[in-house]
């Protein structure tokens, strides 16, 4: 059993190019927002390596499912992942 919160980074393509009637990884995100985890974003150019730290600049993300707003992102943070 897992104690404290999920935090969940989904490494992906740019949310602009999400179909949001067909794309799985929304239905993950979905689930994951229903458990109450935190969900964040980033795509593959923003992981980053310096001085031995594993790092991604990701933004916490929402599903507004139904929504004329699909999602909703916060601003960009810088997220350890050693």
């Amino acid at each position: 059993m897992l104690v404290g919160e999920l935090t969940v980074l989904y490494v992906m393509d740019d949310v602009s190019f999400l179909h949001i009637e067909t794309d799985s990884t929304l239905a993950i995100i979905n689930e994951g927002q229903r458990r109450g985890w935190k969900q964040l974003y980033c795509t593959p150019s923003d992981l980053g390596w310096s001085d031995k730290t594993l790092y991604a600049q990701a933004k916490a993300m929402h599903l507004n499912v139904g929504a004329e707003q699909p999602f909703t992102l916060s601003a960009a943070e810088r997220f350890d992942l050693s």
